[in-house]
């Protein structure tokens, strides 16, 4: 049979390398709906192989559970509950297993993750009345409503204890 390539890639990362090369034989096969299939199936191989790479990495494993230990260490007071949710920056495989985090607290429900290089703090879903703009005006970062981004477990220490000082009492 003779061959023709619908489709070949190559990824080559810090951890993960991987390469995707589909080939098929047949009438046709170069048309539009093939070579469409093609790449659909492209990217449920490479999601796969991802998922797979960063379930059986230890590295990255112990990254993802020392980043979760660190979120939570940023609020001033023991949280009541901890419910992993699924990342809310990124829904692809490569961050399947450093999901964000819905903490439950005596303030209510606050949301926490990482989002590329700043941590998201979202208190929507809290008893804190006032908004990001009110609380922390003198802060250079992205501010909504009821979310801030931190640029470090520092500074989102320092942005979760000003939530519960505003709530004291």
């Amino acid at each position: 049979m003779n061959f023709e390539q619908l489709y070949k890639s190559e990824s080559i990362g810090s951890e993960l390398c991987f390469g995707i090369d589909i080939k098929v034989a047949g009438t046709n096969v170069r048309s539009e709906g093939l070579i469409r299939a093609a790449y659909q199936a492209a990217e449920l191989l490479e999601q796969a192989i991802t998922r797979e790479f960063y379930a059986h990495n230890e590295e990255a494993q112990e990254r993802a559970l020392a980043q979760r230990v660190d979120l939570i260490n940023c609020f001033p007071e023991r949280p009541i509950y901890v419910k992993p949710i699924p990342n809310g920056y990124c829904n692809r495989a490569c961050c399947e297993h450093k999901p964000w985090f819905q903490v439950t607290t005596r303030l209510g429900v606050i949301i926490i993750g990482w989002r590329k290089s700043v941590i998201s703090i979202d208190w929507s879903g809290s008893a804190v009345a006032y908004e990001a703009t009110a609380l922390f005006t003198n802060e250079d970062v992205t501010k909504d409503r009821c979310l801030i981004h931190a640029w470090s477990y520092e500074k989102a220490r320092e942005y979760l204890r000003t939530l519960f000082e505003f709530c004291e009492g």
